[in-house]
């Protein structure tokens, strides 16, 4: 028996008790899919009707995509930091800082069906368990923006995070063939890059 219980003692001394150790603030990458889901139904719904086209004609889809594209990075960052994770003087809490000084923020509006949307990009701290601190929604600390990525985040985790490169080159698509010679209403109407496939991103 001796034998036995000299075994397990064995056994268990190469598994040390270990304590677990949580992380001053928790993160996750947040995913907008839902979101955009909603929005590409929002903007198709938009390009159907009659008498909203006849009065925003500078309007295409692209515009609102580019437009909540930028509210949800800007949302993110602001979870960051009132989690207390975004560190002062970093790159992205000077663009934070920059965007609501030239854009400030009651002055931009979210349309009523995304608004939950929004709300729920939050920071917040778990209630069942005392373990953990703030969870935040956040962006790579050094995003690794570059003209040769496309200004594609670096990390490869975050794949699914919208790319705004993307939609402004949708956008300029959507105006040079509207202004490309000897164009027509009919020509434009019909173009793979006019308002006949706008509704789409990868027309």
């Amino acid at each position: 028996m001796d034998n036995i219980h000299n075994a397990m003692c064995a056994t268990a001394a190469n598994f040390p008790l270990t304590k677990v150790t949580y992380p001053a603030i928790s993160t996750f990458t947040p995913c907008f899919i839902s979101i955009f889901y909603y929005l590409n139904s929002m903007d198709h719904l938009m390009t159907s009707t009659e008498r909203w086209t006849n009065n925003c004609m500078g309007w295409v889809p692209p515009c609102s995509q580019l437009y909540i594209d930028m509210l949800l990075y800007i949302q993110t960052k602001r979870a960051m930091q009132a989690s207390g994770y975004l560190s002062p003087g970093s790159e992205i809490s000077s663009l934070l800082g920059d965007f609501c000084y030239l854009f400030p923020l009651q002055n931009l509006w979210i349309p009523g069906p995304l608004v939950d949307a929004f709300r729920s990009v939050a920071c917040f701290s778990p209630s069942a368990s005392r373990r953990f601190s703030n969870v935040t929604p956040a962006l790579p600390s050094s995003p690794g923006w570059s003209r040769a990525r496309r200004y594609r985040i670096a990390d490869t985790g975050t794949t699914h995070l919208p790319n705004i490169n993307i939609f402004i080159s949708r956008l300029n698509s959507i105006c040079a063939a509207a202004t490309r010679p000897n164009v027509t209403p009919k020509i434009f109407f019909r173009d793979v890059d006019g308002p006949n496939c706008m509704a789409s991103l990868f027309s």
